[in-house]
């Protein structure tokens, strides 16, 4: 008998000393509360400590990869929960070497200076398509042009538009003539490039132009992938949308 009481004793402390579990309305107050997180995270009285706090009951860890040396990184958050989402930043590099996407600037530059552009057009039209020099700099100007084309011996020899077309076949884009088509930023649609989810083939040379391949078919396919919403809660895209159709032979 004093055995028995022992045991049912030490279960009911032990039943006391487990978490309560949620009921309904516990659960219910606890959505409603965590829809008023991003005006939390927002108020003007909200600290840094603040942030860091809820970050901590939101985050459990973040893994950070740099892809080769290049301003492009592989971010992974896991949540507290289990669930995690992938994302890709770019981070501030020093030199245009570093950047992924040096040949593709490289080539959109050279598509302009063939269509007549100015240095300055130039400029303002890479800070339009979302194109970033490096070194923290926020947008291209003129004089940066200038030294790229110098270095880069742009446009010395460039070819005429009409010699320029004549290399292109049935279903064939500049890269940065379909970036504009698809209303799509240059670094996007190399990203799409070097995934495999668009065709593409680069013409020889140091600084080789790219060029890209999308019929009818293909640019509704590009255009649904870039209508599709990127937000950090969704599955990656489906292999309709990432998958190329077979290019006819010719």
């Amino acid at each position: 008998m004093q055995a028995q009481r022992q045991l049912e004793e030490d279960y009911q402390r032990f039943q006391s000393e487990q978490p309560r579990g949620l009921s309904a309305q516990d659960r219910d107050a606890v959505r409603a509360l965590a829809a008023h997180i991003p005006d939390l995270w927002e108020a003007e009285t909200t600290t840094a400590a603040d942030r860091k706090a809820i970050v901590r009951q939101l985050i459990d860890r973040v893994v950070v990869a740099v892809q080769e040396d290049s301003e492009y990184v592989d971010v992974t958050i896991h949540w507290v929960g289990g669930m995690t989402s992938a994302h890709e930043l770019i981070r501030p590099v020093g030199r245009y070497e570093q950047m992924r996407d040096y040949e593709e600037l490289l080539g959109c530059i050279r598509e302009l200076r063939e269509q007549g552009r100015s240095a300055r057009q130039i400029a303002e039209q890479l800070n339009r398509e979302g194109w970033r020099p490096p070194r923290r700099r926020a947008t291209f100007n003129a004089a940066m042009i200038r030294k790229l084309i110098s270095r880069s011996v742009i446009g010395a020899h460039a070819s005429g538009s009409t010699e320029a077309s004549a290399q292109l076949a049935s279903g064939e884009w500049w890269f940065g003539a379909l970036a504009r088509r698809l209303d799509l930023p240059p670094a996007t649609l190399y990203s799409w490039l070097r995934r495999g989810w668009v065709q593409g083939r680069q013409l020889p040379g140091a600084c080789g132009r790219w060029i890209m391949w999308a019929d009818d078919d293909e640019l509704g396919r590009l255009r649904r992938l870039r209508a599709r919403s990127r937000s950090w809660s969704e599955d990656p895209p489906s292999e309709d949308l990432t998958t190329p159709k077979t290019r006819p032979r010719t």
